[in-house]
Order: C-alpha cells, then sequence, then structure tokens
C-alpha cells in the first residue's frame, strides 16, 4: 500500500503544472512593396485556449470553431486587446487565420494594410502576461530584409521600433 501511494505522488505531481515556462512569439515584417504588415504570432495551443476557455470565448478546441466566425471575431478581437501596432501611418490588424500544428504549437496570422510612410511604430505585445505571471515573449522584426528582435516582459508590454 505505501508503494502504491508513494508511486500516485510522484505521478500526482508531475502532471500538477503543465510546463514551467510560458512563451509566446512574433514575427512581424513591414512590407512597403505590398503595402502591408504581415504578423504571425507563435504560442502552446494549450495555453491560447485555456486563456479563451477562462475568458468564455470557447468552450471546446479551437479547431472546433475555424468555420465560426462570429467566435473567429470574438477570439480577433482579444487578440488585438494584447498585440497590436499603434502608428498613424498603419491601419487596423485583422486575423487572416490560424493553424494548429501536432507539435502542441498555434501560428496565427495578422494583417494590416500600411496607410503612409512611418520611421517607426510601437508595438504592444503581451499575449498571455495576464494569464501567467511568468510569461515571455520574442517579437522578431522585419524591415528591408534587416531582422531585428525584442523581448517582452511583464514590466515591458509595449516598444518602439524604428524603421532607419
Amino acid at each position: 500500500m505505501k508503494h502504491v501511494l508513494f508511486v500516485f505522488l510522484i505521478l500526482s505531481s508531475s502532471y500538477s503544472f503543465a510546463h514551467d515556462y510560458f512563451f509566446a512569439f512574433a514575427e512581424v515584417e513591414y512590407d512597403e512593396y505590398n503595402a502591408r504588415v504581415e504578423a504571425t504570432l507563435i504560442m502552446t495551443t494549450h495555453d491560447f485556449e485555456s486563456y479563451l476557455k477562462k475568458n468564455n470565448i470557447i468552450t471546446k478546441e479551437l479547431s472546433f470553431y475555424k468555420n465560426d466566425s462570429l467566435v473567429l471575431k470574438q477570439v480577433e478581437t482579444e487578440i488585438l486587446k494584447h498585440f497590436s501596432l499603434i502608428s498613424e501611418s498603419v491601419g487596423a490588424l485583422s486575423l487572416e487565420g490560424f493553424e494548429i500544428e501536432l507539435t502542441g504549437m498555434i501560428q496565427v496570422y495578422l494583417t494590416a494594410p500600411i496607410l503612409s510612410p512611418s520611421e517607426g511604430v510601437d508595438i504592444q505585445f503581451d499575449l498571455l502576461m495576464d494569464e501567467f505571471k511568468e510569461q515571455q515573449n520574442k517579437l522578431t522584426f522585419i524591415y528591408r530584409d534587416q531582422k531585428t528582435s525584442y523581448v517582452y516582459l511583464q514590466n515591458k508590454r509595449t516598444q518602439h521600433i524604428d524603421f532607419y
């Protein structure tokens, strides 16, 4: 009986936490040629679905809602509360779609029109930070074939990015 209890305690403690780290990634490209900004957000599907369920946006796995325009609009609204481009020269971001990978990650695709030339943009990227206090996000910004990476933390949720 002692062995059964010991095994139970070991197994239950190993399943009590999903993982010890919380990261989301974004790749944002400022594409002057096509006059738009393209963004891909990457995070664990489990964390994102948990967040959406907690906020009463979904009740099942996100894949069930792939063709539900009402739910997708709510998902878009929730994402844009925590990922935004702040610039008069860039229009509103819109959700183009998402892919759930077998690796347990989700890729979310967003685009926004470029309205006028600009020298920079502020980017807010605090996705999942209110849900997970250990959340850290990393953004790679691409402009004219140059890549620059930025780290977003609980105390650094918005950053200015210069183009020149």
